[in-house]
């Protein structure tokens, strides 16, 4: 049985659930009810361990310093296919370092290297809606300006900055967008999707509605084939109540976390977003 390694890098900002993804993946192939599962313990779990530890208990995980970078290496068997899994663990705030200063670190380089499998996690629940003046009234306009005096610019600028900082990346990867992209795959993975409380289902739609022009530039430029859009709740509802905290402490933390396929359905086993990797 040959052993390939093979790495995914998730790409997001603060607060996007990606070490919460995490702790969520190694739990549920640790308990052997998702597609894939792990084959044998991991030597050490050091980048997700204090989340992981969070999450056994009924609490939410906690920022990962901005300066971490540790790798999370974990063998993993899909029925007789085994292979390493590679998964880059660090702080976010490195994404908004990298947006705004425009330079890339010599670790980042190597991540970009060593990965065709991009996850790129976003949060869509609160952002701003800007205003539209084609179809509303001058007066909504005016209170929209009062609106603005309080946005962040986190709110009011994600999609230019997702659109360059994957320019960034393709850059230093040198790949070049002459032609579809179809040696990296990317999925863009909307993340704390139970927060949401939109009518839409299809998450592809929502992206568009929400950042069309972050929508227009992936599906640009990426190949259909190599291109998705998944919906992930990690945690499954928040964990402030008493309540949502015994169902983590009874039923195990894994059990409540769940995708939506880019179909519209959902789906609790959460290993199917490395379902290309096999």
């Amino acid at each position: 049985m040959e052993n390939n390694n093979k790495q995914i890098l998730i790409i997001g900002k603060p607060a996007t659930s990606k070490t919460t993804f995490l702790v969520q993946l190694y739990s549920l192939m640790r308990s052997g009810n998702g597609a894939i599962k792990l084959e044998g313990l991991p030597e050490s779990i050091k980048p997700i361990e204090d989340a992981y530890k969070r999450l056994r208990r009924g609490e939410t995980t906690q920022p990962t310093p901005a300066d971490n970078n540790i790798d999370l290496i974990l063998n993993l068997l899909r029925g007789e296919d085994a292979f390493t899994l590679v998964c880059p663990d660090y702080g976010g705030e490195q994404i908004n370092s990298l947006i705004s200063n425009r330079i890339i670190k010599e670790q980042w380089l190597k991540l970009l290297a060593n990965s065709n499998n991009w996850l790129l996690f976003l949060k869509l629940h609160d952002l701003t809606a800007m205003h539209d003046v084609t179809t509303k009234p001058a007066t909504e306009s005016e209170n929209h300006e009062e609106n603005l005096k309080t946005a962040t610019d986190y709110e009011l600028s994600e999609a230019p900055e997702m659109v360059e900082l994957l320019q960034m990346l393709l850059f230093f990867k040198a790949c070049g967008i002459q032609n579809p992209i179809t040696h990296i795959e990317l999925k863009v993975v909307i993340s704390r999707w139970d927060e949401l409380n939109s009518d839409i289902s299809i998450p592809a739609d929502l992206l568009k509605q929400k950042l069309p022009l972050l929508y227009e530039f992936v599906n640009s430029n990426w190949g259909k084939e190599s291109i998705s859009v998944w919906g992930l709740s990690a945690q499954g509802f928040d964990l402030t109540s008493d309540e949502n905290k015994e169902k983590y402490l009874e039923e195990g933390n894994e059990k409540w976390t769940f995708l939506v396929r880019p179909d519209g359905e959902q789906s609790s086993d959460i290993t199917e977003l490395l379902s290309s990797l096999i």
